[in-house]
Parts: structure tokens; C-alpha cells; sequence
């Protein structure tokens, strides 16, 4: 394998240590980047990590005179989210949670193939904090993202979002221009492997979910026939507000995967956005976070 201007490291340890450990404590106090087990895992089984050359487990055990590489584009993609980025991207922060704007296209939580993802760069610059996820946002959606700093207050926030006892509005810009203009969605949904792509679809048996989305057109523009639609959402299904807006023939803008009418107006990013969460901390106190929709959708509202 040929590693694009590879970094390489000569590791000295007095004793063998696990080598995913190492690696990530090396990344850590030299490079500033603290990369989860799970990261590590995936890095070593797609090869983007080699200890002498070769391909190792977790669990390997290194030399004192190991030589760890690492692929430079592995290496800058681990660490692309800057501090500065994080600092201005931080909507809220109390004693039990870090709420924060959500780029498009960033992975919440790792997965298949999934090298990078924003809980481990949050964990590289907030050590301090023992970050955990407790809701999710599709990889595409930007907006709204909420952590807990500990696993006890996940539990309670976490329980809040499963028990639908979280208000949560989403924004997103729709073609065609959706009539009635404001209508609420009632259908269950269930996943659905369809040309090779995992999608949610209209259940037509017991397998479904219940589904429930509320829209509103909130600004339109005949010319290109777009409109700015707020929908709040009584459920979390993936991809619910893209599968439901896609069963009455709405598409939202930049989606690949529901095209429909989507691909009318072009768009790099999905123009879905999570804009506003209310939803209850553990001291009984509730708590509002609102996020405005990025620029590169508030420039085609104005088409």
C-alpha cells in the first residue's frame, strides 16, 4: 500500500503496549488528538493506520522499536475540526450538556466506513468532558446537536428525546411548493433496501413505525416554485421529515437519496436543517436552543 505523504512515527516504549491504546494516547500528547476505540478499530481495518508496514488488529502489541504510519488525508480528515470552528459553532453549554451547530455531511457517531465523526473530534478538544451522544441527526441534516457530559445526565436527556417529550423544528426548502400549506403527515414508516440504498418507505404492514411530522410553508417563490417549509416533527424515525415530504411528492433540496423534484434547483448540501430543540435537564428546568438556517439556504429563499 502507498501512503500519500505519510506520517511516520518511531514509537519508543519501555514496555509493549496494546496498540490501538498507544496510538491514540501518541495522537493524543503529541498531536492533540484523542481518537476513540471505535475510530481506531476502523482506522487499523481499512489500513488508514500500519505498524511496521502492516496491517494490525486493536489488540496488537508493539515493539520498542515499532514504526506507526499514518495516512496524511486520514490524519488531516481525524483533525479537520478546528477549535475555532468548534468555539463558534457552541450554542449552548451548561452543567449537563454542550449543544452544537451541526455542519452538513459530518457523521454524528462512528459507523461502517466511517472514519471521522463528530464525537470523536468534540472528544479531541474537550478532554475534560466524557461526551455522549443522546439523539441522533442524519449525516447529511445540518443544525441543532445536543451532548451530554456525562453517561448519567445521557440517560435523562436521552429518555427525554425517546419518550417524544423533546419539541423539535426542522426548516428545509421544498420543490415544489407544497399545497395545502400547512398539513400534518401521519404515516408510519419502515426501512427499506431499494437499488442498494437503505431508504424509509410507507409501511404496508405490523413492521412499521408510527410517523408523525407537522408542516408549514413558511416563505415561497413562485418564480422557481421553492419554498421555506418549518416542520415539527412528534417522532424520530430516520429520515422521517425526507421520507414523508418525498410521499406526497415534495423534495427537498440537495437530497440524493429522496430526489423526486429535488434535483430541479441545484444545491451541494442537503437543505434540511435542525433549527430549534426545547426539551427538559435534569434539574427540571427546561431549556431552548435555537440555530438559523446556513447561509446557503437563506441565499435560495431569495431566488
Amino acid at each position: 500500500m502507498v501512503f500519500s505523504k505519510a506520517i511516520r512515527v518511531t514509537i519508543s516504549v519501555q514496555h509493549p503496549t496494546k496498540v490501538g491504546c498507544f496510538i491514540r494516547d501518541y495522537f493524543s500528547q503529541k498531536h492533540s488528538l484523542s481518537l476513540s476505540r471505535g475510530f481506531i478499530e476502523k482506522s487499523l481495518r481499512l489500513k488508514k493506520i500500519l505498524v511496521d508496514s502492516k496491517r494490525v488488529s486493536y489488540g496488537t502489541s508493539i515493539s520498542q522499536q515499532s514504526i506507526v504510519e499514518a495516512d496524511s488525508y486520514w490524519y488531516n480528515n481525524a483533525s479537520s475540526f478546528k477549535k475555532s470552528y468548534l468555539k463558534n459553532s457552541l450554542l449552548l453549554e451548561n452543567q449537563y450538556i454542550m449543544a452544537f451547530n451541526k455542519p452538513p455531511n459530518l457523521p454524528v457517531q462512528g459507523g461502517y466506513k466511517i472514519t471521522s465523526c463528530m464525537i470523536d473530534i468534540l472528544k479531541e478538544h474537550y478532554p475534560k468532558h466524557n461526551l455522549h451522544t443522546v439523539h441522533r441527526l442524519d449525516k447529511e441534516t445540518s443544525g441543532i446537536i445536543i451532548f451530554a457530559k456525562n453517561k448519567k445526565y445521557a440517560k435523562f436527556i436521552a429518555e427525554q428525546f425517546k419518550n417524544r417529550k423533546v419539541y423539535k423544528v426542522y426548516h428545509a426548502l421544498v420543490h415544489p411548493i407544497p399545497s395545502p400549506i400547512q398539513n400534518t403527515i401521519n404515516l408510519p414508516l419502515q426501512m427499506k433496501k431499494i437499488g442498494g440504498q437503505y431508504m424509509m418507505i410507507q409501511a404496508n404492514n405490523s413492521n412499521g413505525k408510527d410517523a408523525v411530522t407537522q408542516y408549514e410553508v413558511i416563505s415561497s417563490n413562485p418564480k422557481n416554485n421553492t419554498a421555506l417549509v418549518k416542520c415539527i416533527i412528534y417522532t424520530g424515525r430516520t429520515h422521517q421529515i425526507r421520507a414523508h415530504l418525498h410521499s406526497l411528492n415534495y423534495g427537498i433540496l440537495g437530497d440524493r437519496l429522496y430526489k423526486k423534484h429535488s434535483d430541479t434547483i441545484k444545491s451541494r448540501n442537503l437543505c434540511l436543517h435542525s433549527s430549534h430543540i426545547t426539551c427538559l435537564m435534569p434539574d427540571g428546568q427546561h431549556i431552548s436552543i435555537s440555530s438559523q438556517i446556513p447561509k446557503y439556504m437563506r441565499l435560495k429563499t431569495r431566488i
